[in-house]
């Protein structure tokens, strides 16, 4: 909103000043308006924020890569990765007329990856990392992803992802848990792994929330064993049963 030459924001004034017209040392800023500056701006997705991780050439594109030409003479020309050296990154075109012309070399800012529905990836950077799923849609550099192991959709952008054929086992790296196992992180709190992580794996707790718990503070696995439904039938893990009276029915 413009406003007598102001431009303001969710009720914040912005405005461009010299390093020497401010003081940074001194105000203490209350809670609540701590909370406001570190609300998200409006129609961002949590999911697909930066990560502090520096990307390069190397780390966002690699062999076998089904890329496009986003500037220059060459624009929406498609083609396959055959080598990166740098910030050269060199290309195969996949269009007729360009077959015989061999493989063309393109700074790495001047093409993304491409994907389409049905492709079996792998993300390699961001929140998901380390997951595997299909794409069932691409929109406006985002792709959604259902994942091979929980089934549930993953927003992920194409640079953070490659092409895959192996699925995630949903193992953690040591071998020591998996999705599905119940564990009990203190005397208070117990769960059901629902994702695996990097370096930790996120619980369904007891109380019908989630919550991501490094691998070294889990107390233990439990074994699972039966229990009784509301017709006194034994019920074991795998089973598949119907919620009669709960807030998730």
């Amino acid at each position: 909103i413009i406003f007598e030459s102001g431009r303001f924001r969710n009720g914040f004034l912005f405005k461009t000043l010299s390093f020497t017209g401010i003081t940074i040392d001194g105000p203490k800023p209350t809670l609540e308006e701590l909370e406001k500056f570190d609300e998200l701006p409006e129609n961002v997705d949590p999911d697909l924020l930066p990560t502090d991780k520096k990307l390069t050439s190397d780390s966002v594109f690699t062999a076998g890569d089904i890329v496009e030409v986003c500037e220059g003479e060459l624009i929406h020309m498609t083609g396959t990765i055959i080598s990166i050296s740098g910030d050269k990154v060199t290309i195969v075109p996949n269009h007729a007329d360009l077959k015989n012309a061999g493989a063309l070399d393109f700074p790495s800012r001047e093409l993304r990856k491409i994907f389409k529905d049905g492709d079996h990836v792998r993300v390699i950077h961001g929140k998901y990392e380390g997951e595997t799923g299909l794409v069932v849609r691409v929109d406006d550099n985002v792709a959604v992803i259902v994942a091979d192991t929980t089934y549930s959709e993953m927003k992920v952008r194409p640079r953070d992802m490659q092409l895959c054929t192996e699925m995630n086992s949903g193992v953690d790296s040591q071998g020591m848990y998996q999705i599905g196992d119940v564990v009990e992180v203190d005397q208070q709190t117990i769960g059901y792994i629902v994702r695996i992580e990097r370096e930790s794996v996120r619980i369904l707790t007891q109380h019908g929330k989630t919550q991501s718990v490094r691998n070294n503070a889990i107390a233990r696995k439990l074994k699972c064993g039966q229990a009784l439904d509301s017709q006194q039938n034994f019920v074991r893990q795998k089973n598949i049963v119907n919620v009669l009276d709960s807030g998730t029915q």
